[in-house]
């Protein structure tokens, strides 16, 4: 390709584009291939970028998931100093009641023994325990219902609209104690939010607090170990080492199971370099949603890569630029770094654009001075990215492959001379 000349000096907008097609043997949209669940997403954790999708907007129940927006504000209260790992959990009669529950998830809590928040921590995020989650409430907030107002702003904070919080540990409001009822919620009310909301969840929780997955990652934890109460408690999550459904790479995050929400299960997988986040919503057996991730981790392995479509030192798609006062008139460009993207394993094409980010480009200019941003994209991925402020497309800085020395005035005047001319 040519670069567009011009007689006079070649101006250069921020957001001119020249718009070339390169044949990168790329991948389009998802197949046919289906999640045999009410809602499902698969999410590149560093660029947001969506791989899978079913009905990934939905707001529906989520269950003990929900557990993973309290972690945070558990992790927050700690980091501004409000409570301590080591500080007690108290926990009334009550509370001590529900845990002799068989259909709901808890560790057993002995009046006599005292309970520290790592501790509660460790039994929320791996055994699931719903008195646990509610006694840390408690704790931050005074009672579950003013830290659910806090979950509810917390979402509110990210820009999710559409959920609902009426409990802290995902119970419906039936399954809560009295006290812990949200005002004026239904008996067979549940916490609410989409496929897409839990991933946005998940990335902040990991982002902030990524020691979180030192905890999320064990199979198992023991309490009160080297005493006469010792008792080791296992993960909910089967897809950890040792556990029936396990799967390398997989160190998060959390199951969710109610009547009303399914089986549910946000995982966390390290997937050739990469941390894929995966969300299955209402699944219909318990164990199903440990097959189900699996298959959704197999499609993403099999028909997504991320991939260097340009690399450093690379001529640019604008492969030079005029320079009328330069001793050389024209000067080569390449790429500063290398360009990468997710990438889809079905044929099209890779739309490449250059974008100045000069008003005007002239002499003296040194080798390596950026001219401009190259812009990679494949505008027939439907599926898009998790957010608006996730960046969209792949760029890279675009150099000047040598410097360019100014023309001495004689040069100037003749070249001036001969395009009147002309």
């Amino acid at each position: 390709m040519t670069l567009f000349k011009k007689k006079a000096r070649v101006l250069f907008f921020l957001i001119a584009t020249l718009l070339f097609t390169v044949p990168i043997s790329v991948f389009a949209e998802q197949s046919s291939f289906d999640i045999p669940a009410k809602a499902a997403i698969a999410v590149d954790f560093d660029t947001g970028k969506i791989l899978y999708e079913k009905n990934s907007n939905a707001p529906l129940p989520i269950a003990s998931m929900t557990k993973l927006l309290s972690a945070y504000l558990v992790y927050d209260a700690i980091d501004t100093g409000k409570i301590k790992w080591t500080d007690t959990v108290p926990f009334d009669d009550a509370l001590i009641k529900l845990t002799e529950d068989p259909d709901l998830s808890n560790i057993p809590i002995k009046k006599e023994l005292t309970y520290t928040v790592e501790d509660n921590v460790n039994a929320m995020l791996i055994s699931s325990s719903n008195v646990s989650t509610t006694a840390l409430a408690r704790l931050i907030s005074g009672s579950e219902q003013a830290f659910v107002d806090s979950m509810n702003q917390q979402v509110k904070d990210w820009g999710i609209t559409d959920g609902i919080f009426i409990s802290a540990s995902g119970l419906d409001t039936q399954d809560l104690a009295e006290a812990d009822r949200y005002p004026n919620s239904k008996p067979e009310d549940s916490n609410i939010l989409s496929a897409k909301d839990m991933v946005i969840i998940a990335r902040h929780l990991i982002s902030d607090y990524p020691e979180v997955l030192d905890i999320t990652k064990q199979s198992h934890y023991t309490l009160f170990q080297g005493t006469d109460n010792e008792e080791t408690f296992w993960s909910s999550n089967l897809m950890l080492p040792d556990l029936y459904y396990y799967t390398e790479g997989v160190d998060g995050l959390k199951t969710g199971t109610t009547p009303n929400a399914g089986a549910c299960f946000i995982g966390s997988t390290i997937q050739n370099g990469h941390r894929i986040i995966t969300v299955v919503m209402n699944v219909d057996e318990e164990y199903s949603r440990f097959e189900v991730t699996k298959n959704l981790l197999n499609y993403v392995d099999t028909n997504w890569e991320y991939k260097t479509v340009v690399s450093k030192n690379d001529s640019a798609v604008v492969n030079s630029i005029d320079i009328p006062n330069g001793k050389t008139e024209t000067v080569p460009l390449i790429l500063a770094e290398p360009i990468s993207l997710w990438v889809n394993k079905e044929t099209t094409e890779l739309k490449q654009v250059f974008a100045s980010t000069k008003d005007t480009v002239s002499a003296p200019l040194k080798k390596n001075e950026v001219v401009g941003q190259q812009i990679v994209s494949d505008s027939a991925d439907k599926l898009g990215y998790l957010s608006d402020t996730d960046k969209h497309d792949a760029t890279g800085k675009v150099v000047t492959k040598t410097d360019v020395q100014k023309a001495n005035i004689f040069v100037r005047v003749w070249r001036s001379l001969k395009n009147s001319i002309h």
